[in-house]
């Protein structure tokens, strides 16, 4: 009812900006020419890609510059029962059908960029930690879910 009533929908990003798709490109890669092969032992390299494949149909070789913590993101379906919903997807196509404008409170360097405060290494050794983790991974993720629907923001900090 609200949202047929609203002149603009304010999301954490502009989904509806035509130029997001390559600002997030842009922003993803690991700068100064950086590669997860670098930063990976093969051992771990093949872990990886067999598990972002069964994910997200996604090899290494695709994703080798992009920022350790931005592979993770690909992985999450694996931890995820079900078919997670997404209030952004959902939100976006509510608009393209009343034509309401969406406006993004952050710039997708904003979001990304943030990142770049914790090393690389460090990123690697969370992402592996997920992929050598999965049963624990999987426990917490359910976890914070349950904290999340109770809006618990304290414990999820916690």
């Amino acid at each position: 009812k609200a949202f047929n009533q609203a002149e603009k929908v304010v999301m954490e990003l502009d989904f509806d900006d035509p130029n997001m798709q390559s600002e997030m490109m842009k922003n993803i890669q690991m700068k100064g020419g950086v590669t997860l092969d670098q930063l990976m032992s093969k051992e771990d390299l093949e872990i990886l890609n067999s598990q972002l494949q069964e994910a997200a149909g996604l090899t290494t070789a695709q994703v080798n510059t992009f920022k350790p913590f931005m592979v993770e993101t690909f992985l999450l379906p694996t931890f995820i029962e079900g078919t997670p919903a997404s209030y952004e997807i959902t939100f976006v196509q509510m608009t393209m059908n009343k034509s309401v404008p969406i406006e993004g409170l952050e710039e997708v360097a904003e979001q990304v960029n943030v990142f770049d405060e914790i090393s690389y290494e460090n990123q690697v050794e969370d992402l592996l930690d997920i992929l050598k983790n999965k049963k624990k991974m999987k426990r917490l993720l359910r976890k914070m879910i349950v904290l999340y629907k109770k809006e618990n923001i304290r414990k999820l900090y916690s």
